[in-house]
């Protein structure tokens, strides 16, 4: 596991796969307090590597084995990460470009209250099934670079 400092924070993230494609890499965030390491997470990275994408997983802050912060704005800690986090993030990786994801805001809540009392099935074990529905999306909506074009 390879970790990085953002904003004095250490960050734990891993690389899964080698890029065969040509195209950008690929980041995964769990939301909520879930880490990189929630069943159906690393399954998905594993999945679209195996497509020839270079995947990345993380921990957010506060989150899995990331540093645990106690500053920022006073909503730091909702149940839904900002937008900004991702932003933030995409503005690390060289060539990142962020696209909405092919299911509404309020999938995660739906899932939430589909869990009474925090049991049954993990939120992201569902995730696996989406790569080849992902990839065309993404073959759709960000067509890889191509040498000298951005």
């Amino acid at each position: 596991m390879a970790r990085t400092r953002v904003n004095g924070l250490s960050i734990a993230y891993e690389l899964i796969g080698a890029d065969r494609s040509g195209g950008r890499p690929w980041v995964i965030t769990p939301g909520g307090r879930f880490s990189k390491d929630s069943p159906g997470v690393r399954e998905l990275a594993t999945a679209l590597a195996e497509r020839g994408k270079r995947v990345l997983i993380w921990d957010r802050p506060n989150c899995g084995v990331s540093d645990v912060g106690f500053t920022g704005p006073e909503r730091a800690s909702d149940f839904n990460h900002t937008r900004a986090t991702s932003e933030a993030l995409a503005r690390l990786l060289p060539n990142a470009r962020l696209v909405e994801p092919p299911w509404g805001d309020s999938e995660w809540n739906e899932r939430s209250a589909a869990r009474p009392g925090g049991t049954g099935e993990g939120l992201f074990v569902g995730w696996p099934r989406l790569a080849p529905a992902l990839q065309a999306w993404a073959d759709e909506t960000a067509p890889h670079q191509t040498a000298g074009r951005s």
